[in-house]
């Protein structure tokens, strides 16, 4: 399956709003062709940041004014995610993660996520740490720790079949989604294959965020609509269906 085009905004200039309709809207910035852009949600092919990376099958391309070809791979990329400070993107393959100077476009390092571990799906960073979901495991990575030219890195029970859809941490949990559950993991826990410290249900998610508004709030988007839930002890606060 293949997309035809994708669209490409900044809200943080096109935004247009009223005091009275308390309304944003985002214009189109520019489109771009992209007709062998593989068409899988659980695929994270795009990621914003100094720059929008967007990985059409074995090409990464940076968007920023107009286009460039960053890198032409053999192997599809799976995903694609700029650090917090934009200055680091990591690229997801097969059974490896490589870590690639946003500024200047060099190679540094490359993260192994273990031999038959298949595809990574979903990468999120804190600061100098990446985590890397497959469907054996979420591997976290200290880019800090770094031991012969391998970083340390904690494991933790994976979601199996194809791995996480999505990803995030702050300072107090891990998080991720697949399927029809989120586990949940205290971001202190280190070591390797550690169990989640709690698994909800969900009818089918696609994706999780932090509510910028509250901190200690997770909103899942699904089938059936959105849903918080309180990061702490797992309860949902509120749910919103969609028709």
């Amino acid at each position: 399956d293949t997309l035809r085009s994708i669209s490409v905004s900044n809200p943080s200039i096109n935004r247009k709003s009223t005091c009275q309709s308390k309304k944003a809207h985002i214009e189109q910035t520019f489109a771009v062709a992209a007709p062998t852009m593989l068409q899988n949600q659980e695929l994270n092919l795009v990621s914003y940041g100094p720059s929008i990376a967007v990985a059409l099958v074995d090409q990464l391309y940076l968007f920023k004014d107009g286009h460039e070809c960053l890198l032409s791979y053999g192997d599809p990329i799976s995903c694609v995610c700029w650090s917090d400070n934009g200055k680091l993107l990591a690229v997801g393959l097969e059974g490896v993660v490589q870590i690639w100077n946003g500024e200047t476009k060099e190679f540094v390092m490359s993260l192994s996520t273990g031999e038959r571990s298949g595809f990574v799906t979903a990468l999120a960073w804190k600061r100098r740490e990446l985590l890397a979901a497959t469907c054996a495991e979420i591997r976290r990575f200290d880019l800090l720790q770094i031991d012969d030219h391998h970083p340390s890195y904690s494991s933790y029970k994976g979601h199996g079949d194809f791995g996480s859809a999505s990803l995030l941490w702050n300072e107090s949990i891990i998080a991720s989604a697949k399927g029809d559950e989120i586990r949940f993991w205290d971001t202190n826990q280190v070591g390797q294959n550690i169990p989640p410290k709690r698994v909800v249900q969900h009818s089918r998610v696609a994706t999780i965020k932090l509510c910028p508004s509250h901190s200690n709030t997770l909103v899942s988007a699904g089938d059936t609509g959105l849903k918080f839930w309180n990061i702490q002890n797992g309860s949902i606060r509120k749910v919103i269906q969609m028709d």
